[in-house]
């Protein structure tokens, strides 16, 4: 994404109720998992939300994950141990019971190498088996995955969780990376970025553009550049993906307009960053939502 551009971000919403998913760390990186609804404030569009209808801690919903791996000529020296490192989070993670997940490889192409499952030795098989070599299409790869992510019909709340390992190079994509984040938005993806490059150049418009997917999708990026990082960046989501909270309003206007409205979420506690998305689009007249 273009340095300074600020889209905004997308919740499903079930008619005129607002669910918004997040997470709190502290200065010293450490996922927060004690706060009350009391901690935190909400306004919608400026204004305080007619009604809070639901406060989750540790809201453990089930989860809906994409498991999507750099496979180009710039990271194949590492591969291995990427796929090693993510067949083992998937074992460790996933909840059979209520969680699936699928996994895809990219090069120029995005190849889905096992489609939704909760079989995890079957997901781990297929990590190990990921074509390798080419150029890469990391755009397009991150507008595949939130549009799958996005199109599964669940019938309940879930969290659905985009994985990225890549070194944020994009040199085929046929979109650009405002388009990818837009996907992301509209799916209500959390993208959690690992990043594989071990130096990268903060000032580069593409490794902006590689922060600003997860940033603005309400996730993060970890560095992930050697097997230490790896295990410790796996580690980091484990914790996040079950220390979040679920909140759900009645805003005190909403108009079936299509219009976007900010969400600006606070928490009462010092020395806190909550991770959220920034706002939503109303629903329309002619668009059936959740």
């Amino acid at each position: 994404m273009e340095a300074g551009i600020q889209p905004p971000a997308t919740f499903r919403l079930k008619v005129n109720e607002v669910d918004l998913s997040f997470t709190a760390r502290d200065r010293h990186n450490h996922w927060v998992t004690n706060l009350e609804e009391s901690d935190i404030s909400v306004l919608d569009n400026g204004q305080p939300p007619l009604s809070i209808l639901k406060f989750q801690s540790h809201a453990d919903l089930p989860l809906r994950v994409g498991v999507i791996i750099d496979t180009s000529d710039s990271v194949s020296k590492q591969l291995g141990v990427e796929e090693n490192s993510a067949a083992l989070f998937i074992k460790q993670v996933l909840k059979p019971a209520t969680d699936s997940a699928f996994v895809a490889g990219f090069s120029r192409e995005t190849t889905v190498v096992q489609n939704y499952t909760s079989d995890t030795t079957a997901l781990s098989a297929a990590i190990r088996k990921l074509p390798t070599g080419g150029s890469t299409s990391l755009y397009d790869a991150v507008h595949y995955a939130c549009e799958k992510l996005g199109d599964r019909e669940d019938g309940q709340t879930v969290r659905r969780v985009l994985i990225l390992l890549t070194d944020g190079e994009d040199n085929s994509s046929h979109i650009q990376a405002r388009e990818a984040v837009a996907a992301a938005l509209q799916a209500n993806v959390i993208i959690i970025a690992l990043n594989t490059n071990g130096d990268p150049n903060h000032s580069d418009p593409k490794y902006k553009a590689f922060k600003e997917m997860a940033d603005s999708s309400g996730g993060l990026m970890l560095k992930a550049d050697s097997e230490k990082q790896l295990a410790k960046a796996f580690k980091e989501i484990q914790e996040q993906l079950r220390s979040h909270y679920l909140l759900a309003y009645k805003p005190a206007e909403l108009n079936s307009d299509g219009s976007y409205r900010k969400i600006r979420l606070k928490v009462r506690r010092h020395g806190l960053h909550i991770f959220y998305r920034h706002g939503y689009y109303a629903p329309t007249a002619e668009k059936k939502v959740e």
